[in-house]
């Protein structure tokens, strides 16, 4: 399990530093969000929740990551204080997203330099991956 860096105890049972990486090179102007999150999320809400509050028109109308974040950080501490009469740690972080149509021709393949989403955007308009992105943390 990935979980933290630098804690011993933890790795006698399993837990890693060691990153678990995916790769998502398929996605589509269909996908608005992408919420990167600690077990302490996942735990208390399902991934239909998840997403029933990251695009709910409130935050996804105005790309409020920050605010989507906040309120999934909120709504898991309330659960686990509920349900366990404690909370475990819970980090999220929501990306929103604004995939240029240019860019599904090319799924699973290299992306031309001038509409890659990793090329540096002109000016602050980022018309290709997330424009806007906020983590929460919440610790015991």
């Amino acid at each position: 399990m990935t979980r933290s860096i630098g804690d011993l105890v933890a790795g006698s049972v399993g837990v890693t530093a060691e990153p678990e990486l995916q790769v998502f090179s398929n996605l589509t102007v269909q996908d608005k969000a992408i919420v990167i999150a600690s077990d302490g999320l996942w735990d208390r809400l399902s991934n239909i929740e998840v997403t029933k509050i990251v695009t709910s028109p409130q935050y996804l109308n105005t790309h409020n990551a920050e605010g989507a974040a906040t309120f999934l950080m909120n709504a898991s501490v309330q659960r686990w204080q509920k349900e366990q009469g404690m909370v475990d740690d819970i980090t999220i972080i929501v990306a929103y997203l604004n995939i240029n149509p240019a860019m599904q021709k090319y799924q699973g393949q290299q992306i031309p330099a001038e509409i890659s989403p990793i090329s540096p955007p002109s000016g602050n308009d980022n018309k290709n991956g997330a424009t806007s992105a906020q983590g929460s943390e919440h610790h015991k």
